[in-house]
């Protein structure tokens, strides 16, 4: 939602869907993307600290439905995932 914000509130085209891993769990991340530069509004310096891999652009008209499209591949990721980091991640089987 932070990424959303600031690309709505400044008139952004698109955001980058990302993910990264973080203890060997894939994280679904969003980055803002304006004039050529990326620029991470929710992780700051600590993004660095992993790597990000992208996946998609989120065009402007579709930033009110971040949420529906988070949870859509969140729920594709999922069923990519074996059954035990699917058993022992913070979201359930």
């Amino acid at each position: 939602m932070n990424s959303t914000h600031e690309a709505k509130r400044n008139n952004h085209k698109k955001l980058a869907m990302c993910i990264y891993i973080d203890e060997g769990y894939p994280i679904i991340h969003f980055v803002n993307y304006h004039k050529g530069k990326f620029v991470d509004n929710t992780l700051g310096e600590w993004i660095t600290q992993v790597d990000c891999y992208f996946i998609k652009w989120v065009k402007q008209k579709e930033m009110f439905t971040i949420e529906k499209i988070f949870t859509a591949f969140s729920l594709e990721l999922r069923k990519n995932l074996n059954w035990w980091t699917r058993l022992t991640s913070e979201y359930g089987g």
